[in-house]
């Protein structure tokens, strides 16, 4: 028993010609609509059992069949007369002007050529989605005592910190070890290089910070799931790299200080050896131990209020980087909708057909106005 044989596919190009025969004049649709469905369904036998070839086959041939339907009406005289075209396009608008009815049509075809357009475009348009993750940067809970804030002190520059943070995270390490991690942009990593990839990802992302000591982190990608760990990872980045510095400049802070104050005490012990060398100091020199002393006094304070800053980094009462909204999985893609984009390819055909009657009737006035002043010389 033999399998019953399956039926051939359906060539494309049918519902192209009906409406090719519902709107043109049957020797149009014989001498140009014709050989271009004949040229779509030659290209889409050839593409054989190969689905993309098809697509792009049927793509192609639709496109043509649309921007010829668009063109009829300064295409063919009269349209939807029986003349083909047989001169160029600027003698036609001489002497021959669109009708009513031509009119009608173009701003009909035009309208759905931008619909189908607008459409495609949103169709075979990557829909790219967007997480974010927002830090809270919390100051210390614990102060210094009034007056002893140095010059190091860890509360002080927060803006150039952060920027020296967000330019460690989104450093080409990070970046491209996160690329390898995730896998991200597959396609990109097989036709450049390394840096350029990871360019790429920069500019898909967005460091902000908001109101109130804020940090909000942005990252677009084309997978839901993978661009929320993406996010999730670089907030952990950013909360890492925030203790990590904020506690690095309280560490320096406290070795500056005992830097100055070893150097000074190495002046007082100098200054105070000469003066039992001598018996005496001069004035002068007198007051250089006093200024001296008092900068040693003072120092001496200030490493006390590091040391505080310290103890309070190890007991995290310092400056701190609080995850308040965690990267959530995008529903949604970012950009113009699918419907926003179809709408705003008609509009785009009905500007193009306005256009197009506004620019014949300028043309038609200037021919009038020539023939009249044509006429007056006449007379004259």
């Amino acid at each position: 028993m033999t399998s019953p044989e399956r039926p051939s596919p359906r060539m494309p190009g049918d519902w192209l010609l009906a409406i090719a025969n519902a709107l043109l004049d049957a020797a149009i649709v014989t001498d140009v609509v014709e050989p271009t469905v004949a040229d779509l369904r030659t290209e889409w036998l050839r593409a054989g059992a190969d689905s993309v070839a098809r697509l792009k086959a049927r793509g192609r041939g639709y496109f043509a069949f649309w921007s010829l339907l668009a063109m009829s009406p300064f295409a063919f005289r009269r349209w939807p007369g029986r003349h083909a075209l047989t001169v160029p396009f600027w003698q036609i608008q001489r002497s021959h002007e669109m009708t009513r009815r031509a009119q009608i049509q173009l701003v009909t075809v035009l309208a759905v050529v931008g619909l189908a357009g607008g459409y495609a475009v949103a169709r075979l348009r990557t829909p790219r989605y967007q997480a974010s993750a927002v830090i809270q940067i919390v100051p210390a809970t614990v102060r210094s005592e009034p007056g002893f804030t140095s010059a190091t002190s860890v509360d002080a520059n927060r803006d150039s910190r952060l920027r020296a943070i967000v330019q460690i995270v989104l450093s080409r390490t990070r970046l491209e070890g996160m690329i390898l991690e995730f896998n991200l942009y597959e396609r990109e990593r097989r036709s450049l290089i390394m840096e350029d990839v990871v360019q790429r990802m920069r500019d898909d992302l967005d460091v902000d910070t908001g109101p109130g000591g804020t940090l909000v982190i942005k990252y677009t990608g084309t997978q839901p799931m993978t661009v929320m760990k993406v996010t999730e990872r670089l907030a952990a980045f950013f909360k890492d790299q925030g203790a990590i510095e904020h506690a690095r400049l309280a560490d320096d802070g406290l070795a500056y200080l005992e830097s100055r104050i070893d150097e000074t005490a190495t002046r007082i012990q100098k200054i105070s050896l000469e003066a039992v060398q001598k018996g005496s100091l001069s004035r002068p020199r007198q007051l250089e131990l006093e200024v001296i002393e008092a900068s040693y006094k003072n120092l001496l304070m200030r490493r006390e209020d590091a040391l505080a800053a310290v103890q309070m980094e190890r007991r995290q009462l310092g400056e701190q980087f609080v995850l308040v909204d965690a990267a959530r999985l995008p529903e949604q893609p970012v950009g113009i909708s699918r419907l926003t984009s179809t709408l705003l390819g008609g509009g785009l055909g009905l500007t193009v057909a306005v256009l197009i009657m506004v620019a014949a009737w300028v043309s038609r006035v200037l021919r009038a106005r020539r023939a009249d002043l044509a006429r007056r010389r006449a007379l004259t």
